[in-house]
């Protein structure tokens, strides 16, 4: 979108907006108080996103195929309500991610492998096995969803 404000000529401005405004950066668009806003109507759009994604998760569980799992309901409707959400979840520090912290050397709130038994390294081994196939399931799903949607209905990298 065009930014339109008029320029030292009188003319209006060509300049592409800067996302989220309605003017560009020589308009004001990266002015600190312009970046405030956009921060402000994100984290206001942030519970209503939530919601929305709470909604649909409830409509999911409630109408499944008995023979194959997936919702019966899905509709593209649905699916831009995700992908809006996604943006200002994404946007607002909220999206997708999970780390895990195994140090050798430990502290008190880290998983200190010098004190593990035997016993113990076998069950975190096999944790991190079952990790490691959850991650490759939902990437083959995630795959195949990709596969049947255009590319802005993808969803999002998951990081773990």
């Amino acid at each position: 979108m065009d930014c339109g404000k008029l320029t030292s000529r009188g003319t209006p401005c060509k300049r592409q907006c800067v996302p989220g405004l309605t003017v560009c950066n020589m308009h004001g668009g990266n002015s600190p108080q312009a970046k405030a806003k956009a921060e402000n109507m994100l984290a206001q759009a942030r519970i209503p996103g939530i919601e929305a994604l709470h909604e649909i998760i409830n409509q999911f569980l409630e109408h499944t195929c008995a023979a194959c799992g997936y919702p019966t309901g899905d509709s593209e409707q649905q699916r831009t309500v995700i992908a809006a959400a996604k943006v200002v979840l994404d946007r607002t520090q909220m999206g997708p991610s999970s780390t895990v912290h195994v140090n050798a050397n430990g502290t008190e709130s880290d998983l200190s492998l010098a004190t593990l038994t035997d016993d113990e390294r076998a069950e975190l081994a096999c944790l991190v096995g079952q990790l490691t196939a959850l991650k490759a399931r939902v990437k083959a799903r995630l795959e195949a969803i990709v596969g049947n949607a255009t590319d802005e209905d993808a969803p999002g990298a998951l990081v773990m």
